[in-house]
């Protein structure tokens, strides 16, 4: 499963530019800061104590950590864009939970489908965009 944007420097800076960003914005939501912005869409810190939408599971942690590993013997086997994405995110929302017994959310944006209940950060969207790239990656095989 070689991949469709394997060995890119600029999905690489990209990617890791994404990466940065999420954890400058934890770190501005853990300050305090909040922010209404235009059409109800909201940033303000939420902890996420559970899994996908604030879903509660046993032992998050280390089934994060072990899902996360097992990803990065894969990757490293078969590189793909779609699954540097998700480590990424993965990785973010596992230092998170390391340091501060939760993923630190800070997205609101009431008026999507599925996630306008909820909140959620930008190691999510790399993570959903990640799984997005690899199935689409899979179906053209």
């Amino acid at each position: 499963m070689s991949g469709m944007c394997t060995g890119s420097k600029t999905f690489g800076i990209v990617a890791l530019s994404v990466f940065f960003l999420d954890r400058v914005l934890k770190w501005i939501a853990l300050e305090g800061y909040s922010l209404k912005i235009i059409g109800g869409i909201t940033f303000r810190f939420l902890a996420n104590r559970g899994a996908t939408f604030g879903v509660s599971v046993p032992y998050i942690d280390i089934i994060s950590l072990i899902v996360l590993l097992l990803l990065s013997i894969y990757a490293y086997k078969y590189p793909s864009c779609g699954l540097s994405l998700i480590l990424l995110g993965g990785f973010s929302n596992v230092l998170d939970r390391l340091v501060y017994g939760y993923v630190i959310d800070y997205l609101h944006i009431p008026f999507l489908p599925i996630v306008g209940h909820t909140y959620f950060n930008l190691a999510d969207v790399m993570i959903d965009v990640g799984v997005i790239l690899l199935a689409w990656q899979i179906i053209k095989t």
